[in-house]
């Protein structure tokens, strides 16, 4: 329905419309979230009808995203995108939800190992590492002792390290 009506009114009136209807904006959110490929491309075509806020809110579901299917994320809405969503964009979220999402992005970025989307993921990987590092987002950053090709990493965590296991 929401791409229906993309091709036939354009993006900016149905994001304005969407919009007016914070419920029907949500649930394009939470699509976007869940990291179903048809969401992630229905993003892609909304993204350009958006302003600021509404631009925002996409980032951040395209963000959470990853989580779910990175693989989906690199083959569909990277390109279009960019780096900039490869990161917690998660505003006023908890210690708990950051960390949460730490680790599952990573875990869904180190299992894609398809070499048509490797390039993607290592830019991806690289904005992702670099938020951690440089402070632009709060979540508990892990430093790969060699980057995407060892199973073992140190996790700097709430001033504490952890080895942690991560398997595919």
């Amino acid at each position: 329905m929401v791409e229906a009506r993309i091709h036939t009114v354009g993006a900016q009136s149905t994001v304005r419309e969407l919009w007016r209807r914070s419920k029907q904006w949500d649930i394009v959110l939470d699509g976007v979230s869940s990291g179903n490929q048809r969401w992630l491309r229905v993003a892609t075509e909304l993204k350009d009808g958006a302003d600021a806020g509404q631009s925002e809110g996409l980032a951040i579901a395209v963000s959470r995203s990853i989580q779910h299917n990175a693989s989906g994320f690199l083959r569909v809405a990277f390109l279009s995108l960019g780096v900039a969503v490869c990161q917690d964009l998660t505003i006023e979220g908890t210690p708990q939800e950051h960390a949460s999402f730490q680790m599952n992005t990573e875990k869904a970025l180190i299992a894609v190992d398809d070499e048509t989307t490797r390039k993607d993921r290592d830019a991806c990987w690289s904005n992702y590492e670099s938020s951690c590092t440089q402070g632009r987002s709060l979540c508990a950053c892990l430093v790969p002792l060699r980057v995407l090709r060892v199973r073992r990493y140190t996790s700097l965590h709430f001033d504490t390290f952890a080895d942690v296991e991560l398997k595919r």
